[in-house]
Parts: structure tokens; sequence; C-alpha cells
């Protein structure tokens, strides 16, 4: 018998979605202009894109999560925990997509996840940890991040028809 969420499982789904599409488009926007003026000042908003986009994905994931009924408590922000608590036929459309779609390798795909995976908190809390070599510019994987947010965005609309009627 296939898993039916619960209305309340249902509304988590719609509003987990909703927030990461929120997200998402506050992400693109950024990346796609990248220096703002607050009053007289010049900013360059990387790591908020970066950070805004990191936390996207995680609400992605924990949609699908939501929607697999995984059967404990969803908390973190691990990327690739949270990833990996995905059914493997989950990840597995995740993981073709990023390489039929964009042109990622299997492997790579798991590095650069490995890389991103504190990226929300990370971002957030640039300020209190500066990099340990000295510089001020850390490579963010802008790429990866944007790419990977788009599969786990296209991935919750398949599953869109589960909340739709709450």
């Amino acid at each position: 018998m296939p898993y039916e969420p619960s209305d309340m499982q249902k509304q988590h789904m719609k509003s987990c979605y909703e927030h990461g599409l929120e997200m998402y488009a506050a992400a693109t926007v950024l990346f796609q202009n990248p220096k703002q003026k607050v009053g007289e000042i010049v900013v360059y908003t990387i790591h908020a894109e970066c950070m805004m986009m990191a936390f996207a994905c995680e609400l992605f994931i924990k949609t699908m999560l939501y929607y697999e009924g995984c059967g404990k408590e969803i908390r973190g922000h691990s990327l690739k925990s949270l990833f990996e608590d995905l059914s493997t036929e989950t990840q597995k459309s995740v993981i073709d997509f990023m390489i039929n779609q964009c042109k990622y390798k299997s492997e790579d795909i798991y590095r650069d996840l490995d890389t991103v995976k504190d990226y929300f908190v990370k971002t957030r809390y640039e300020y209190e940890e500066p990099p340990k070599d000295g510089h001020q510019i850390r490579l963010l994987h802008t790429g990866f991040l944007f790419s990977f947010g788009y599969t786990l965005m296209r991935r919750c609309i398949a599953g869109e028809s589960a909340w739709e009627n709450i």
C-alpha cells in the first residue's frame, strides 16, 4: 500500500516548499545582480546568495523527506546528511538529473555536496570565523549550489500534487 501523508505532513510539505521557493527566488535575484547599493555603500552579495540557495536546498530536501514520510523528526542543516536521509530512489533521480541536465559527473556531485554541506550555517556566521589562510575571499561553489537547488526544486515540483488540495 503506497504511503499517504497526513494533512499535517502535507501542510509541512507545502509550507517548507513555499519557503524554499522564496529563498530560491531571492538567491537567484542576487545572483543575477550581485552588486547592490545600501545608501552610498556598494556591497557584493555573493555570501548572501550562497546562504539563501543553501537554505533553499535544505528546505527542498526537507519537503521531499516529508513527502517520503521518513519516520523521524526532520532537523539539521547539513545538506549531505539530509540528502542521505532521502530514499535511494529519490537520491538517484536527483543525481541522474544533475548528470543528464546539469552535466555533472557523479563523483563531482558527491564531492561538491560534501563541500557545501554546511554553507547555510557557515555563510550566516562568516564574520565569526575568518578564513584560516588569511585571504578574505573564500571559494564558494556557486555553480554547484545553484544547479543542486534547481534540481531539487524541479524534483519538488514533480511531487507538488501531494499537497495542492490542502
